[in-house]
């Protein structure tokens, strides 16, 4: 399927990219009813309609106003300059960037009286031949506590066994912050090349000494397989651990 030029993909990415953005817990489609707030619009830009049926997959109440839009030949950072630009009788209250899983997503923050605006822009995986953007309106207090939470500094270490068609992973925290259990989450490669998320295992805290193990479905003959791990800070979307050479023992 595609849309305005921009694959079906894309629209996995961009809920991976509202979650990933703080600001995006308040999000709701406005039926490409206009641009929210009057707002300006990057030169070139396509109206980009999110497909109603991926909304419920937020789980979220609304709130913001949103409108998505796709343009070629452009950066994050071309758009993101364009918006300092042009938002003139607004005030820029946060500005951030930052990598995940392939994507650079870039986050805007302005306000105008007791009015806030967020401006989201991403290319990467999925996105070919240009950027999509995200414009954002709505009352100031659902952007105040947007933001990305700082990942904790940690050293970790991971090791993996096979266990028939599984494989067994065993995290070591070896040195730095203590991180809550709930706020993180494994991804490894399976035998077909991609990658599975898993939850990690136990509760509570996560400390220098512990050890925690997590067992997933791998493929055939696992053994002697070199496979990609990453342990990812979900609050902060960073990853803490990453490592494309684990081999199975």
């Amino acid at each position: 399927m595609k849309e305005n030029g921009v694959s079906s993909a894309v629209v996995i990415v961009i809920f991976i990219v509202i979650v990933t953005v703080g600001v995006g817990s308040y999000f709701i489609l406005k039926d490409g009813k206009g641009r929210p707030g009057g707002l300006p619009v990057y030169s070139g830009s396509e109206s980009y309609d999110i497909p109603e049926e991926y909304l419920g997959e937020l789980g979220l109440p609304g709130g913001v106003e949103i409108e998505g839009y796709a343009v070629s030949d452009v950066s994050v950072q071309d758009i993101l300059d364009w918006y300092s630009d042009h938002m003139t009788e607004w005030t820029i209250e946060e500005e951030w960037t930052q990598s995940f899983m392939g994507m650079i997503i870039g986050t805007q923050l302005y306000r105008k009286g007791t009015e806030g605006t967020g401006v989201i822009a991403m290319s990467g995986t999925g996105i070919v031949g240009g950027a999509i953007y995200i414009l954002a309106t709505g009352p100031w207090s659902e952007f105040e506590e947007a933001g990305p939470s700082t990942p904790p500094s940690a050293m970790l270490t991971v090791t993996a066994e096979a266990q028939g068609s599984n494989v067994g992973l065993t995290i070591s925290h070896e040195g730095g912050d203590d991180m809550d259990v709930d706020d993180l989450e494994i991804m490894a490669s399976i035998s077909d090349g991609t990658m599975t998320t898993l939850d990690f295992p136990g509760t509570g805290t996560f400390s220098v000494g512990d050890d925690s193990t997590a067992t997933y479905a791998y493929g055939p003959n696992p053994q002697g397989k070199v496979i990609t791990v990453y342990i990812i800070h979900v609050p902060s979307k960073q990853k803490i651990f990453s490592s494309a050479t684990v081999v199975v023992k």
